[in-house]
């Protein structure tokens, strides 16, 4: 009885990889497809470079951080990222007060998702590594969206605060719904914490990808 147990507890991560079917995956997502545009592959190694200088100042970036304030680039990004927002509200505001609340957080960090399987789709898995940059850069944008759920400081669309307007304040309704306002700073961080995992993540996927294309064209000469 105890060795049984023993044998199914004798799990190790290498063990995993070994799996046909997790070898499958891992080659998946790192194949690249033939032959390798050269002018493309400029393109993305100069973008890849500034996507990686940028992402130091976001894996500093504290839970109570503004992201936005992080140049006019972020602050674009933040304006696409609140048209989804935005959207998700429109699209469950039939589905309860949770869900309605909810729904801006899940599409802006739904979409980036939803794109990045488009893109493995088309075995495109340098693009599909910067939509996992991007989910994980709405995570950060979202922890800081919670952190703000105590003081609720932030300027939100239409010009107003949480604090005379408390009822637009996602995050407020939902940590009141959930009981869980006290905790708001460990859940901030939390999830400003998966943000700068999948933002690492994406760094290692994409920049393995293109190293991968750099040895194809490297051959190709």
């Amino acid at each position: 009885m105890n060795k049984n147990k023993t044998q199914k507890i004798n799990f190790s991560f290498s063990n995993l990889l070994s799996q046909p079917l997790v070898k499958r995956f891992f080659a998946y997502v790192f194949i690249v497809e033939e032959p390798v545009d050269r002018k493309r592959f400029i393109f993305e190694a100069i973008g890849f470079a500034l996507l990686s200088l940028w992402s130091i100042g976001l894996l500093k970036l504290p839970a109570s951080g503004e992201a936005s304030t992080m140049g006019w680039v972020y602050a674009f990004l933040d304006r696409v990222n609140l048209i989804f927002h935005e959207a998700g509200h429109i699209f469950l505001m039939w589905a309860g007060k949770f869900l309605h609340a909810f729904g801006g957080t899940l599409f802006q960090c739904l979409v980036p998702l939803v794109a990045m399987g488009a893109f493995l789709r088309q075995k495109d898995n340098f693009s599909a590594g910067l939509m996992l940059w991007w989910f994980g850069q709405n995570l950060i944008d979202v922890a800081t969206y919670i952190y703000d759920a105590w003081d609720r400081t932030a300027l939100l669309l239409g010009g107003v605060t949480g604090q005379s307007h408390p009822e637009v304040h996602d995050w407020y309704v939902l940590l009141n719904l959930m009981g869980s306002l006290e905790n708001y700073s460990v859940i901030a961080s939390t999830v400003s914490n998966f943000g700068k995992f999948f933002i690492l993540l994406s760094l290692i996927w994409a920049g393995k990808v293109l190293y991968k294309k750099k040895l194809i064209l490297k051959h190709s000469v």
